[in-house]
């Protein structure tokens, strides 16, 4: 003869393995856990919100412009020869994105479009016409340096119209 456990189980708990019952219905050992409650003290919950989020505004002074380019680093981003690898592919297509931020930027105040050339083909001719500009020139900001030029070879007419 088997001797058979009460129902409840070794010293009356319920048996953790429940093997008769699927997984998600078993039973579970109370979690015991050590640390801080927000719950318990939430002034000091606040506390760190406050200082933490402090710290946020310094985290962005940190990296001012983190998306601009120089009219050099354009120039250089579509300077890549006809077999392009993994890297230079990339930059092109940042270069190109690039323009197009730019291009959406002053549409119709800056600039008007004329339709005349996608954006690949305008970004090897911008960018021919930076490398033309002084070395001084070149460092200054990019969308403003493809803004002047878009402005010179494509302006809108005095009532915003396009010519």
């Amino acid at each position: 003869m088997s001797a058979s456990l009460p129902r409840e189980g070794i010293m009356g708990l319920e048996s953790s393995l429940d093997l008769g019952r699927p997984p998600h219905l078993r039973s579970r050992p109370e979690k015991v856990t050590a640390g801080f409650c927000p719950a318990k003290y939430p002034s000091v919950a606040i506390l760190a919100l406050a200082i933490a989020s402090s710290a946020l505004p310094a985290a962005a002074v940190a990296a001012p412009y983190a998306y601009s380019l120089s009219g050099d680093q354009f120039v250089r981003m579509m300077s890549h020869p006809a077999e392009l690898n993994s890297v230079q592919y990339m930059d092109r297509e940042k270069a190109y994105s690039y323009l197009d931020g730019a291009r959406d930027s002053g549409e119709g105040r800056v600039w008007c479009d004329v339709n005349v050339l996608k954006t690949a083909d305008m970004a090897y001719d911008l960018a021919h016409e930076i490398a033309k500009m002084a070395p001084a020139e070149r460092k200054k900001n990019a969308s403003l340096l493809l803004l002047d030029l878009l402005h010179r070879k494509y302006p809108c007419r005095p009532a915003g119209g396009r010519q």
